[in-house]
């Protein structure tokens, strides 16, 4: 037992010791270095987040604190793993060193590493002025970068208090001058790259390139797309809007919208995704848009044959508009005959509503109604397939609680 331990033994398991206690204390320190940035970095955000109102300055200045402090953790991990290494290297060629076998392995694995790291401090020393160029151009841009964000967050505000260019045209602009800023620094700082002069990284940069032009073109029109929409200003973050015509068309209310599609939510309540490219060939109505009248409008078409009085038709039409709970009296409510065909008058109603009302139930409750007096004037709207007049046309029961028309509307 007293031959086990030799002095190199009780020197290894000394060394060993050490290394366990040095590293679990240089750990222990290092989490609590890393835990203190943590929370500058929460701290950081909070206090930009929770003041929406604060100066630009401050708001450039928050956010270098929330950059530095996510960069000191991150930073932290490295180094600690790095300085690890270091003291097991160390640790190992000791060890190796202290007993006869192994003494002439570590002593030229140490010799090893010693010869390789001279030439990295000397390659380091000799591309120094490019690391401090790299440096210097990557802070730059991200200063740049960091600006810009709290410049175009102080005009989004200023802007949502005077209510006119919405919060997405800021945010496509802001982010498009990042986009360029990232860009021009790359490109400024390519020659000083470790590397740049080489074939193998001016082909691996060509075959990136082949591969984004040609597999990310459906991606570019759908980007491209998006900007087009949010320029155009169509329509913003809760507008209610119809896509398309006809039985294809998407009624529903805006609930975002993002570089690549535009997020709806349909009288259903689901949530649909339509892609920007689509939304660009469709055409988009806006009933949430101020124009020239503080409402919107709707419409509905009838054909009536030539044996009912015109009048009377549109006196039957105005009556149904006056029942129907969301339509507007002013602007008072029109009728208009849109086409005399072979065998019936095409008439066209016009209804104004409030911005707040949804068209497809207004629109629906007048269809209703449109059916209710004509019934009630037991005239048959039987068009488009319409020839000739009924003998005895087929009408539609009409209950007893519906208010009587108007003298006008009866013929």
């Amino acid at each position: 037992m007293s031959h086990f331990f030799t002095e190199p033994v009780v020197q290894a398991l000394g060394l060993t010791g050490v290394l366990v206690a040095l590293l679990m204390l240089f750990w222990a320190l290092m989490q609590g270095v890393q835990h203190w940035f943590v929370e500058r970095d929460q701290k950081a955000l909070a206090s930009t987040s929770d003041n929406p109102s604060i100066p630009m300055h401050a708001t450039w200045w928050h956010l270098c604190k929330v950059f530095f402090a996510h960069l000191g953790a991150s930073a932290l991990t490295w180094i600690a793993w790095g300085v690890s290494g270091v003291m097991c290297f160390f640790w190992l060629t000791r060890i190796l060193i202290l007993f006869p076998e192994t003494q002439a392995i570590g002593r030229d694995l140490a010799a090893a590493v010693q010869t390789e790291l001279v030439k990295l401090g000397h390659s380091f020393i000799g591309s120094l002025s490019n690391w401090v160029i790299l440096a210097v151009v990557f802070t730059i841009a991200k200063i740049g970068v960091n600006a810009n964000q709290a410049l175009f967050q102080a005009m989004k505000e200023r802007a949502s208090q005077a209510d006119s260019t919405p919060p997405e045209v800021w945010h496509a602009i802001r982010r498009l001058i990042s986009l360029a800023i990232w860009a021009v620094a790359f490109v400024v700082a390519y020659p000083y790259l470790p590397g740049a002069d080489s074939e193998a990284l001016k082909g691996l940069l060509v075959m990136l390139g082949t591969i984004l032009t040609l597999g990310s073109t459906g991606l570019a029109n759908q980007i491209m797309s998006g900007l087009v929409l949010i320029f155009s200003r169509a329509f913003k973050v809760g507008d209610l809007i119809i896509i398309g015509s006809g039985s294809d068309s998407l009624e529903g209310v805006v609930v975002a919208i993002t570089t690549l599609n535009v997020k709806i939510s349909n009288r259903l309540n689901q949530m649909v995704t339509v892609p920007n490219q689509l939304l660009i060939s469709k055409p988009i109505k806006n009933f949430s848009l101020k124009g020239p009248q503080a409402a919107n409008q709707i419409s509905v078409h009838v054909s009536i044959g030539y044996d009912a009085p015109w009048r009377q038709v549109q006196a039957l039409l105005l009556e149904a508009a006056r029942r129907t709970s969301g339509v507007l009296q002013d602007p008072k409510p029109y009728v208009l005959q849109s086409g005399l065909g072979d065998f019936y008058v095409a008439y066209e109603l016009y209804c104004h509503i409030a911005l707040a009302s949804v068209p497809a139930k207004v629109t629906s409750e007048l269809k209703a109604n449109v059916q209710d007096c004509f019934n009630q004037a037991q005239i048959s709207i039987v068009s488009p397939h319409f020839s000739r007049a009924m003998s005895s046309p087929t009408l539609a029961k009409v209950p007893d609680d519906l208010p009587p028309l108007p003298a006008d509307a009866k013929g």
